[in-house]
């Protein structure tokens, strides 16, 4: 984070399938790898563009929550983080991860995937 803040949600891997992602999932790695039937390349990979159809993890409404019913069983997993200036956060793989950004922010993000 180089200058305002962030408010992170995340979740583990093992959560995936009460996230209402986009994109079938096919499996879950040990690592953490979630790999999907179709992704943006046309293959099961765990590469393209997935996310979870889920508004607002941060708080859900019953609305949501009666919407979305298996993000109840993910909730108790949740993990929650704000990072300020100076500080960092380490994503593993396949953690699913939902972020507010709060006033005039800049961060600087690095994907990396081990070959």
């Amino acid at each position: 984070m180089v200058r305002g803040s962030k408010r992170w949600a995340l979740f583990p891997p093992r959560q995936a399938h009460n996230l209402y992602t986009v994109g079938e999932i096919a499996s879950v790695a040990a690592s953490g790898v979630v790999h999907y039937v179709n992704d943006a390349y046309g293959k099961s990979s765990s590469h393209g563009t997935h996310f979870s159809l889920v508004p607002d993890v941060f708080a859900p409404t019953d609305e949501i929550l009666e919407r979305f019913p298996l993000l109840r069983e993910a909730l108790p997993d949740r993990l929650e983080a704000e990072l300020q200036p100076g500080e960092l956060l380490f994503l593993p793989a396949g953690w699913f991860h939902q972020v507010h950004s709060f006033g005039e922010h800049m961060s600087v993000n690095f994907w990396w995937t081990p070959a």
